[in-house]
C-alpha cells in the first residue's frame, strides 16, 4: 500500500503525533514516575545484588557476571558464568569482596543454568522477593 501526503493516515499521524510526544514530556509524564519507581526498587534491592568475577587459571580466560542474595550465605548466579572457573571473587555493593577462601560450597544445575554460592559464614543482605501470589505471566520485572 502506498500513502501520499493528501492521504488520511498521513493527516491522522500529523494531528496525533503531536500530542504523544507533548502529553509525554508534560510535568510528571509517565517516563518520569517509572524511572523514579526504578530508582525506588533499585535503592531497596541494591545492596543484593554483587558482581563475580571467575577466572580459569589453566587457560587465562575470565568472565563477569552478577548474582542476587537469596539468604545470609546463599548467592544465586548462573551456572555458565562458573562453569570451568577455579577462582571466584565477589564484590559486593559497598566495595567488600569475597574471595575462594570465603565459599563453602558451590551447586550448579547445567540443565537451568542456575547456580548457588555458599558461603563459610555470610552476614549478607538478601533480596525481599514477590510472593508467589502477586506475579503471574506478563508482571515487569528488573534485570
Amino acid at each position: 500500500m502506498k500513502f501520499s501526503l493528501n492521504s488520511t493516515f498521513i493527516k491522522t499521524a500529523c494531528l496525533i503525533l503531536p500530542v504523544f510526544i507533548l502529553s509525554g514530556c508534560s510535568r510528571g509524564s509517565h517516563l518520569e514516575r517509572m524511572q523514579s519507581e526504578i530508582y525506588e526498587v533499585m535503592d531497596k534491592v541494591g545492596p543484593s545484588v554483587v558482581s563475580i568475577s571467575a577466572v580459569n587459571r589453566v587457560d587465562g580466560s575470565m568472565k563477569i557476571g552478577s548474582g542476587v542474595v537469596l539468604d545470609k550465605d546463599f548467592i544465586l548466579t548462573t551456572e555458565n558464568l562458573l562453569q570451568n572457573s577455579n577462582e571466584l571473587k565477589i564484590k559486593l555493593q559497598d566495595g567488600t569482596t569475597i574471595d575462594d577462601s570465603e565459599i563453602a560450597d558451590i551447586y550448579c544445575d547445567f540443565e537451568t543454568n542456575v547456580s548457588l554460592i555458599k558461603l563459610k559464614k555470610g552476614n549478607l543482605k538478601p533480596v525481599r522477593l514477590a510472593k508467589k501470589e502477586q506475579i503471574r505471566n506478563g508482571t515487569l520485572g528488573l534485570i
